[in-house]
Parts: structure tokens; sequence; C-alpha cells
């Protein structure tokens, strides 16, 4: 009795004359398709933008931020590149001290400009930081009334009967 010849479909005989397995080809094919690797980013970032953007925080608080990194169309990367980390910077660290988690906290009155570098990227944004409370005192004053009727019977101060004229 002679053996039958077993017919192998084109493709394994492919295969099997480049001296690759089929698991060894699918592990090359994961490597090509992967954007890490490639010769060419398909999304590379071009601009930054600072979320919240000029705000007001109150001192004590803090306050947290985050950087969107956008494409050259505009278009948000999502999520940003694993390669680069955004590291933060206060230009005015005795009013707003900035953490490298990108938490700000208000230090003292005044305002400033937070900043973020990533991927080769700048962006800033201003933050006031502005006290709890406030303490005015005034020797005088003069109080101007603004809106009135014909009759004169909008009151100063609601329920009273103190009338500007």
């Amino acid at each position: 009795m002679q053996p039958r010849a077993v017919a192998r479909p084109a493709r394994t005989r492919l295969i099997r004359a480049a001296g690759l397995s089929v698991p060894a080809m699918a592990g090359l094919a994961g490597i090509w398709a992967c954007d890490d690797l490639a010769m060419e980013a398909n999304v590379v970032p071009a601009s930054l933008s600072i979320r919240p953007a000029d705000t007001m925080v109150t001192i004590g608080q803090v306050a947290n931020y985050s950087v969107l990194v956008m494409d050259k169309g505009g278009l948000p990367i999502h999520p940003a590149p694993s390669w680069a980390r955004p590291v933060w910077s206060s230009y005015t660290p005795e009013i707003v001290h900035m953490e490298r988690s990108g938490e700000a906290e208000a230090v003292r009155f005044g305002e400033t400009q937070l900043a973020v570098r990533f991927a080769g990227l700048r962006a800033r944004t201003g933050v006031r930081a502005n006290p709890a409370t406030v303490t005015l005192s005034v020797n005088s004053y003069h109080l101007t009334q603004a809106v009135q009727n014909s009759m004169s019977s909008v009151p100063l101060i609601a329920g009273r009967d103190a009338l500007l004229r």
C-alpha cells in the first residue's frame, strides 16, 4: 500500500516555504499593526489646552487641572500618548503652588500663570487666587439709586420707605 499525499492549502505551503510558522506570522502581524512601532505616527500631538482655563481659586483650596492634547486637525487625542507625561509649573509659586499631578493650591492673593509642557509643546492659562473673606472699612460713602419709576415708589431697601429724592 502506498502512502497517500495530503493536499495542503497554498497559504500553508507559502508560510512553510518562508520558514515561519503560523503563530510566528501572527506575532509579526501584531507588531506591524502597532502604532507605537510605526515609522510614522498616524496621530501627532500638535497643540495643548489646559482645563479649566482662566480660573479663580480661593486661598487654601485646591483646583485640579488637566491637559487636553490635540492633533493637527484640532481633534482631541484620547488617550493622550503614553510616551510623554505633563510637566506642570506656576510662574509665581508664592501665589499658586502647582503639584506634578496637576493640582494647584492657592497660597496668597494675586494673579499668575500656570504652564504645562507635554511632548515638546507648551500651554499656559491664567489663575487668580482670592481670599475667602474681605473686610472693608470706609469713612463715608455716596449712594446712587439707579432704578426708579415716575411715582418714586421704588424703595432703596426692600420693605422700607427709604427713598432717594
